[in-house]
């Protein structure tokens, strides 16, 4: 086994590691998420998009969906949701992909080291 090999063993191994450690952003942090949330919902359904002298007027989502702010609230909570879920899925798949593209490094490395000692 050469240094270089022993190297890319320890990398690899240890950005499984990391992965592993941080996957899972929306469990870990499920409180923060739920309160950006709630705070997102409240205020994007006043918000105009734009400077009024740059722009004019602009509508906001609250004018464009006909006035109910309740309405608007809750469009913007099923936005967000939905977005939530979509990273989360997301996140996993990516996540995974990379476990399995590590482990199959290592896997040629080890058969690399393997074929080296069978033939010395």
């Amino acid at each position: 086994m050469t240094d270089y090999q022993k190297n890319r063993l320890e990398v690899y191994t240890r950005k499984i590691e990391d992965i592993q450690n941080h996957s899972g952003f929306f469990k870990k942090n499920l409180l923060k998420v739920i309160i950006f949330g709630i705070l997102f919902s409240l205020y994007v359904p006043t918000y105009t998009g734009g400077h009024k002298l740059r722009f004019g007027r602009s509508q906001s989502i609250m004018d464009r969906l006909g006035g109910d702010y309740f309405t608007a609230v809750i469009w913007s909570l099923c936005v967000y949701a939905s977005f939530c879920i979509i990273g989360h899925i997301v996140f996993a798949i990516q996540d995974k992909y990379r476990i399995k593209r590590f482990q199959r490094l290592i896997k040629a490395i080890e058969d690399d080291i393997a074929k080296n000692q069978d033939i010395a």
